[in-house]
């Protein structure tokens, strides 16, 4: 059996077939526009997803035929209107249950012919709310009556001229389906210039100024506009390129004309921009009633975040952020966001959708404040404390965590506690110190408690000590070796003891584990009591492989939101975990969290086991994905070729697989008709081998330079991130002095050898193949290092420029990367290939108008900055002449061309 290795795009897509139709006539060449609306599945309540646009729809909805501009839109309830990126997602949901939409179109600014007929095919549920309606040049034709059987044709023919508008209506939460609309009509000349389209659109707030500007899809029209009210004619102002500038709530209208008046002037659009003054902070936002508002936030801290939910505070109030979201705990944040402010069973929420924080200003490494307050305190200014962090010392725990509900004691107050999750748990009648967030439950006071690190016990007036490993299990192979740290809060040392040393060996104080021979034992960390921490234990299993009797291990990886996903070996919650790992050419490149998402399978019995030997299974109904230390039916997984998934059928036969959800926070045992929906990955678990690499964060991409050594080889197609190129030579002008390294790219690194490389994203990643090189070697001068070293004066570096620069005193180089001995790059004498590259040498002349070379017939070879030969032995004095505007390099110099 092969395994799948290629991504598969998953989930409802709709799709846009785009049909021409001709016939013998040349003038009455007939055009049919058969849009589509394919996968919608009958048994939900909401119907039509789309996530891409293709076959001549573009990114925006628009199709542009013969000069006409097809839209298609959908308004929601809000009267917000989308045209073809709803919520972030490029993609429409058509239906109430979950989000009502109020109109559905397919419309054009002008038409250039005849409308002949109009023919759309429905399909719904039995009970249905619904309208269409067929508007052509502003005239409603048919009836446009409900529709009320499950399956309709509503049909309009007749020969009519001007714009046609499809509107398909819902009044009801009863989902309708369209299943396709088909539009034929007859091209012919145009009679009217196509109307304005304002960007950006009607409805956009703002909170100082903002410019508006216009564009017409008829060629040669000019735009005429007014602010007044009053419709705008040809005497009205004309709305140039540069936009107008607004700076109070505004409506402005707009039409398209042509000066010569060869077309009809086009109907009037209109546009209403709404200036906002931002609520000043989040206390304020919260003496609001619930209703969409603008909000300043200054330094405003992230406490905690999630994938759907976040806590945020300022020096005023805390305020629980739910939806989705990209907030990142440890920043703070400072900007405008407009968001719309509920209060839900008695809490205040700013509730988003995804786009509300990318406008604000972010600054990371922020310190996570925590108020520490008496419960006393806290229960009589609850909503000063609101979803603030605050902290309640030598609480003791009335009442243990009972689905998730809880109880703690402080001087006689008492206050509910509610826990994120239920494997937050604590005993009845501990003394804690316990740190959460307030929030009301209709008309309940609580605590809410997002981890399990939030409470610290304390035990006889110390603090009870935490110890703990981040996994239950762990492995390692037979004369191979691990080190795995217990992490504590306690200030005594760890000790770690192994139960079987003929099994496994632990270094006492540093954790390394040395496989001695196959087999499992448990390994044991402990910490003693001291005067402030009272003393604690814990363990895990290690089991050690011998690979020789082991299949090879793989990574169940799935995709979302532009990340890789995969399933890690422990479990959370019924789900298992999920690991962010980086993956290049279906091969995962992970050393630290190996064994983590390490899964072994056998293809004869179709179990899936970790490395500890516990089995992978799926309840035959449900969601849940646990582990079991024994074999059973529920866990015989099956590969699917049709759907390149390790799948089970559930007692409902539909096939289901281990599939990545955000909300789920993990990996649980979903139907594949998920794939792609709400939060649920695009891609299936794909199995792919875990392979030892490199990876280098914190690029600059398009703006990088950087040198490299591997100890190990890398083929082509292994490293995604960044071009590799080797030192061909360096220029060197008139005296002698060396001005440019000359680079040609390689695309495979051999082991040992050091490279010039060129980012391409914020992060590089390549993965290692074939035997390791003993020492770091040299190349045309590029001198490499595996450790890191110190640098002799006068060799030369990349700096944080790009620029090759010389060393003074004290350079260094760190591990991995290169430098470079200038003696021994030879001169390139060359001309330059399509795959060779400049690295200029830092301090190169900059800033000369036109070429100042002292002979004007010197023949000179022209580049671009980013060494692409331009122009080939040319006179110097006419080296730059009808070159665009920007920099050049003319015989090693720049030289701006304005």
């Amino acid at each position: 059996m092969s395994y799948f290795t290629k991504f598969k795009s998953g989930g409802a897509f709709l799709t846009f077939f785009i049909l021409w139709l001709f016939s013998s006539s040349a003038w009455a060449q007939a055009n049919v526009i058969n849009v589509k609306f394919s996968d919608y599945d009958e048994g939900v309540q909401y119907a039509v997803y789309a996530y891409e646009f293709s076959d001549g729809f573009n990114a925006d909805g628009v199709l542009d035929l013969n000069g006409v501009n097809w839209t298609l839109a959908c308004t929601w309830q809000n009267n917000e209107t989308y045209y073809g990126d709803i919520d972030g997602t490029k993609g429409w949901q058509v239906g109430a249950s979950k989000k009502p939409t109020k109109t559905i179109s397919l419309s054009t600014n002008a038409i250039q012919g005849i409308i002949k007929s109009v023919k759309i095919e429905t399909s719904g549920a039995s009970k249905i709310n619904a309208s269409l309606t067929v508007k052509v040049g502003g005239t409603q034709y048919g009836d446009a009556a409900k529709l009320t059987s499950s399956n309709a044709i509503y049909e309009f023919a007749g020969e009519k001229s001007g714009q046609i508008e499809l509107l398909w209506e819902n009044s009801s939460k009863a989902a309708i389906y369209i299943k396709s609309i088909e539009i034929l009509y007859t091209p012919g000349e145009a009679t009217q210039v196509s109307a304005p389209k304002f960007e950006p659109a009607s409805g956009t707030i703002f909170t100082e100024s903002l410019t508006v500007t216009a564009s017409c899809a008829t060629e040669g029209a000019t735009i005429y506009y007014t602010t007044n009210g009053d419709n705008p004619t040809t005497e009205s102002e004309e709305l140039t390129a540069d936009g107008v500038t607004i700076n109070e709530t505004t409506t402005i209208k707009a039409m398209a004309a042509m000066a010569d008046g060869s077309l009809d002037p086009s109907t009037v659009v209109e546009a209403t921009y709404t200036k906002v003054v931002p609520i000043a902070n989040l206390a304020e936002l919260k003496d609001q009633e619930p209703g969409e508002y603008t909000v300043r936030l200054d330094n405003a801290v992230v406490t905690y975040a999630e994938a759907r939910k976040a806590y945020i505070q300022d020096e005023t109030a805390g305020l629980y952020i739910y939806g989705a979201n990209t907030l990142k705990a440890g920043t703070s944040l400072n900007g405008i966001v407009t968001a719309k402010l509920s209060l839900y069973n008695g809490l205040y929420e700013l509730m988003v959708n995804g786009g509300e924080f990318d406008n604000v200003d972010v600054t990371e490494g922020v310190e996570i404040p925590v108020t520490t307050v008496t419960l006393e305190e806290l229960a009589a200014n609850f909503a000063q404390y609101e979803s603030m962090r605050v902290k309640v010392e030598n609480a003791t725990v009335t009442s243990a965590f009972a689905s998730q509900n809880g109880e703690i004691e402080q001087n006689g107050t008492t206050m509910a506690l509610r826990a994120a999750n239920k494997n937050i748990q604590v005993d009845a009648q501990a003394v804690v110190d316990i740190v959460g967030y307030p929030g009301m439950f209709y008309t309940t006071q609580q605590l809410n408690i997002v981890a399990q690190e939030d409470i610290t016990e304390l035990q006889g007036g110390k603090v009870t000590a935490t110890l703990s490993f981040a996994q239950e299990a762990y492995s390692v192979n037979l004369d191979g070796s691990i080190t795995i740290a217990a992490e504590t809060n306690s200030t005594s040392a760890i000790k770690y003891t192994s139960k079987d040393p003929a099994i496994a060996t632990v270094d006492k104080t540093t954790g390394k584990v040395t496989g001695v021979s196959a087999g499992s034992t448990t390994i044991t960390a402990s910490v003693e009591e001291n005067e402030e921490y009272t003393s604690a234990t814990a363990s895990y299993t290690i089991t050690v492989i011998d690979p020789s009797t082991q299949p090879e291990a793989m990574a169940f990886v799935a995709q979302y939101n532009g990340l890789y996903y995969a399933m890690a070996t422990t479990e959370n919650d019924d789900a298992m975990d999920a690991l962010v790992v980086n993956v290049v050419n279906n091969k995962v490149v992970e050393m630290a969290n190996r064994t983590s998402i390490s899964w072994y399978v056998n293809e004869g019995t179709g179990r899936i086991t970790t490395a500890a030997g516990l089995y992978l299974t799926a309840a035959t109904s449900g969601t849940a994905l646990k582990l079991s230390d024994t074999a059973t039916d529920e866990g015989i997984w099956t590969w699917d070729e049709a759907n390149t998934a390790w799948t089970r059928l559930d007692d409902k036969s539909t096939t289901r697989s281990f599939i990545y959800r955000e909300s789920a926070n993990g990996f649980r045992n979903y139907a594949i008709s998920n794939i792609g929906t709400d939060d649920y990955a695009v891609t299936y678990s794909i199995p792919m081998p875990i392979v030892n690499g490199y990876i280098r964060e914190g690029l600059v991409a398009d703006d990088y330079y950087g040198t490299i050594c591997l100890p190990y080889a890398v083929a082509a197609e292994d490293f995604a991130g960044a071009e590799f190129f080797s030192i061909a030579g360096k220029k060197v002008g008139e005296d002698g002095q060396p001005t440019a390294l000359v680079l040609e790219e390689v695309t495979e690194l051999e082991a040992g050898v050091p490279y010039i490389f060129s980012a391409t994203s914020e992060k590089l990643v390549a993965a290692y193949s074939g035997e390791a090189a003993k020492t770091a070697g040299s190349a045309n001068g590029l001198v490499g290092s595996f450790e890191g070293m110190n640098v002799a004066q006068g060799m030369y570096l990349i700096n944080d420029e790009n620029k090759v620069q010389q060393c003074g005193t004290g350079c260094s180089i760190s591990t991995n990367r290169a430098y470079i001995n200038m003696e021994h790059v030879p001169v390139y004498t060359e001309a330059a290939g399509a795959n060779v590259r400049m690295l200029w040498f830092d301090g190169v002349e900059t800033g000369i108008d036109g070429v100042t070379a002292e002979d004007g017939d010197q023949l000179v070879d022209v580049y671009t900055v980013g060494g692409v030969k331009v122009r080939e032995q040319v006179r110097a004095a006419e080296a730059t002449q009808g070159l665009q505007g920007g920099i050049y390099i003319v015989n090693g110099k720049k030289v701006a061309v304005k």
